[in-house]
């Protein structure tokens, strides 16, 4: 947003709990109290600001609440007195930059394992900031919300043992700052997360057919609805689309299973397709699209209408000896990223098809990788520890 010129008045304009006059001086001093914004002052700055038409210093407080967001739910004298219009601004602008495919690179015995992003103007991957050694776990799970990375960390290590852990981590691209949030009721080595309607859920886990979900107003986990009693609680790829959570594998029966928040219950129906491995399963628009591999051939796309509840075979591409990979999607574009290859899947209504432009690898990972979409500003931000 284009910053204004500072408006004269005769009128005073002062923030109680920054003490500061706004408009007796001139742009200076408001540069210097757009400065010394944060989350203590910035509610009262952002009203003055807008009852006088303060366009640069509206922008400056939004920017601070936005930085800061899991703060500002968390605080219900800050959170509790925006105007929904004030909220949305705050929402939008941790998403105003520019979007990128990123891999977090799980590696326990690598002491640098790192988050990467693609750049596909140069066709090339970048390390983005460190991975803590608290949140590195081959059993880990990920997700993003609001801007925000999310790590369940599972399991952690120590020299002699692996103990499941129930420790969640977040990154915040925005000031590059990890932070740990609540713990989970349970520890969940090998869960999946999944964003859903302003919550986090965690689903299942090694020998856990139990769900819960993580609201981030008030910083708790609490339980929903578990899954179906003949699901088993392994080898799940989880996905979200039309404001339901799916659930696909990990039965003894092939299955699909849709979660309603609305209702806190689950529903199923079988599979189709082959015997092959599913790697993962992503949703664009009203489908989910499920990744299929063949060891020896390669991978199978089959795509499936949430509406009309139907599977068909929509893609396939010849990968011998193809590895295991993780997907993830942007717009309508699928990502399969591993070690071994850059893979992009355009999830087109009419042709869907695997694109034949040749994508590279971030050749730097040496772990698991595990990749999602965050949005980054254009200034880099100091890296901060947790």
């Amino acid at each position: 947003m284009e910053e204004t010129p500072v408006q004269d008045s005769k009128e005073p304009k002062t923030c109680q709990r920054c003490k500061t006059t706004l408009l007796d001086a001139g742009i200076e001093d408001l540069e210097s109290l757009k400065r010394q914004l944060d989350l203590g002052n910035c509610l009262q700055a952002l009203f003055s600001a807008q009852k006088h038409n303060q366009r640069s210093l509206v922008q400056a407080a939004i920017e601070v609440m936005s930085d800061n967001y899991l703060q500002v739910l968390l605080d219900p004298d800050l959170y509790g007195r925006l105007t929904d219009a004030d909220r949305e601004l705050i929402l939008r602008q941790r998403t105003r930059g520019r979007r990128f495919i990123m891999v977090a690179d799980m590696d326990p015995q690598d002491c640098q394992s790192a988050v990467y992003y693609y750049d596909d103007c140069g066709n090339t991957w970048h390390k983005l900031c460190s991975v803590p050694l608290e949140v590195i776990s081959k059993a880990c799970a990920t997700c993003t919300m609001d801007n925000y990375l999310f790590v369940a960390v599972g399991c952690q290590s120590t020299e002699t043992e692996m103990t499941p852990s129930k420790r969640v981590f977040c990154y915040n691209p925005l000031t590059a700052i990890w932070k740990e949030i609540s713990p989970m009721n349970e520890a969940r080595p090998n869960c999946k997360l999944a964003a859903l309607d302003g919550y986090i859920y965690a689903i299942g886990g090694d020998c856990l057919s139990s769900v819960e979900r993580y609201d981030p107003r008030s910083d708790e986990w609490t339980f929903v609805a578990p899954l179906p009693n003949d699901t088993f609680s392994v080898a799940h790829h989880v996905t979200v689309c039309k404001e339901e959570l799916f659930v696909s594998g990990g039965s003894l029966r092939y299955m699909l299973l849709r979660y309603s928040p609305k209702s806190d219950t689950w529903r199923g129906s079988l599979l189709t397709g082959g015997k092959d491995r599913t790697a993962d399963i992503v949703a664009v628009g009203p489908f989910l699209y499920r990744f299929d591999v063949n060891p020896q051939l390669g991978v199978s796309v089959y795509r499936y209408h949430t509406v009309a509840r139907l599977w068909y075979e929509c893609g396939t591409k010849r990968l011998p000896r193809c590895p295991a990979f993780r997907c993830v999607a942007i717009d309508d574009v699928v990502y399969c990223v591993s070690r071994r290859f850059t893979l992009r899947f355009e999830a087109d209504e009419i042709s869907p098809a695997f694109a034949d432009d040749e994508l590279s690898v971030p050749s730097a990972a040496r772990g698991l990788l595990f990749p999602f979409v965050l949005s980054l500003p254009d200034a880099s931000p100091r890296q901060t520890s947790v």
